[in-house]
Parts: C-alpha cells; sequence; structure tokens
C-alpha cells in the first residue's frame, strides 16, 4: 500500500491489531524520507528528481563505498521531521506492547577522523526529534557479511543499519539476520526468543519493501510481511534550487567521500 502520513500507516498498525497480538507484531521505520530528512535544498525528493541527470553525472565514477558515503554524509547536515506526529505515533505503538526498530541503509563506520561510529550520531539524532527505538539495545555488528566502507551492518538501540545501498547486501538479508539473531532460544548471547508473525514496514522506496519482502519470503516462511510505501516525503519543497547550487552542494558530498574512502 501506498500512503502520504505517518497516520495512515498508524491506522494500518491499528487494524492488524483487532487479529493480532501486540507481541506479535514487528513495525519497521526506515529513517531517511519516511522520518526525518536533511534540511537542505539539494536533497529534497522534488529537487533530486528535477536534477537527476547532473547527480547521474556527478555520481559515475565513484566506488561504491564513495556513493554510499556521499548519501550518508548528508544525514550529518541539520535534519528535519518529515511530520510533526511522527515521535508521538511511533511511541503509541510501543506503550501498546508492539516492538518498532529502524532500518536505515546509513553507513555504519568512522569516518574522517572521528572515533565515534556513524551510527551512534543517528541513534543520538533520532532520539533529539523524540524516538527511542531501544528495542535489542546492545552493538550488535553482523560480521557474517562482506565489510564495506570500514563497517558491517549493525544493531544499535533498535537502530538497524544495512551499511550502504551499493554494498551488494539489501535491507531484507540484514533485517533476516536481526530476526535469526534475537530470535535465538533465551539464554543464548543476544537471544531473546522473539519472533514475529508480523512485520510492517514503511519506506519510502518500494524496491527496499521487494527486497524485505523476499528476504522473509526466503527465510521465515511464516512470518507475514505488509509493505508500505511512504511518500509523505516526495511533494515538500519550501523553495526551488539552482542547478549550480545543486551541483556545488552534491560535489562538495563527494570530495568529502573521496576524502573519507580514498581507496574506494
Amino acid at each position: 500500500m501506498t500512503v502520504k502520513s505517518i497516520h495512515e500507516v498508524q491506522a494500518k498498525v491499528e487494524e492488524v491489531l483487532k487479529t493480532q497480538a501486540s507481541e506479535d507484531v514487528l513495525v519497521v521505520f526506515d529513517i531517511d524520507f519516511t522520518l526525518t530528512q536533511p534540511n537542505h535544498l539539494a536533497t529534497y525528493y522534488p529537487s533530486i528528481k528535477k536534477h537527476h541527470q547532473v547527480l547521474e553525472t556527478i555520481f559515475k565514477n565513484l566506488t561504491s563505498a564513495q556513493r554510499d558515503m556521499s548519501l550518508t554524509l548528508t544525514t550529518n547536515l541539520p535534519q528535519r521531521l518529515i511530520e510533526k506526529d511522527s515521535p508521538k505515533v511511533v511511541k503509541a505503538m510501543q506503550d501498546k506492547g508492539i516492538k518498532v526498530i529502524a532500518l536505515t541503509a546509513t553507513l555504519t563506520g568512522s569516518w574522517k577522523d572521528s572515533k565515534n561510529k556513524i551510527i551512534f550520531k543517528r541513534t543520538d539524532a533520532l532520539r533529539n526529534f523524540g524516538f527511542n527505538f531501544s528495542f535489542q539495545g546492545r552493538v550488535v555488528p553482523y560480521m557474517n557479511f562482506p565489510k564495506h566502507a570500514d563497517g558491517y551492518p549493525t544493531l544499535y538501540h533498535g537502530v538497524l543499519c544495512s551499511n550502504g545501498e551499493n554494498n551488494g547486501i539489501g535491507k531484507g538479508k540484514v533485517l533476516s539476520a536481526f530476526l535469526q539473531q534475537v530470535g535465538m532460544t533465551k539464554g543464548v548471547p543476544y537471544g531473546s526468543g522473539y519472533m514475529p508473525k508480523i512485520v510492517i514496514m514503511a519506506d519510502d522506496r518500494e524496491k527496499n519493501l521487494i527486497d524485505v519482502q523476499e528476504a522473509l519470503a526466503a527465510d521465515f516462511p511464516a512470518v507475514q510481511f505488509i509493505g508500505i510505501k511512504y511518500e509523505g516525503a516526495f511533494d515538500y519543497a519550501p523553495q526551488d534550487i539552482f542547478e549550480e547550487d545543486f551541483a556545488k552542494f552534491w560535489q562538495e558530498m563527494v570530495e568529502q567521500a573521496r576524502q573519507a574512502c580514498p581507496n574506494g
């Protein structure tokens, strides 16, 4: 299904709760362009759609790690909520006993001279907005996946990072790894014996929903999946941006990415 508002996601969850216990439902929220977005004209959906050929040219000769780093660097910019009610909606779900996590393609490693992992900064930023994805709070790196841009897919305080959009893994495999981890028998490290009957996921990109759907069908065929394409950020653009300003912004991101990942 496709929605324009976080309240439509909430309504779907409420509908599911009419026939399912709250502890059997896992709600998964993408972060970028679903909960928050960089507060810069060059990053808004309408701007990227209008100047997509410029962006493709700028990204053309980048390695997969440099592409992902360019995108992840925008998360260091001032952020804005897509909808002011999103933190309240997420908390309302949690208050009903529903497990809620965030699933983002953000890179997880260090960058520049920072000793802090990017995932730590992302989680802190979400908390500042009022989001608390505390389910499975410890740091869990999934090191069975190939290393990419100095990091691995990682879980940190309920924020699950697939570590890039161009690493050849996808959100589906990482979510499956998470479910395998938390679904272990109680007493096994990191295992809580938790396994949902239904996974509801909201993401602005349909390909991510399909990727998760296929992964769950292969690894957890008994788990029902409901994919929600969120379009709340698709039309937001307080003003237009000139092509040269758009190009300048992304060229700066790319230069920083090359410095952070000189060898790809």
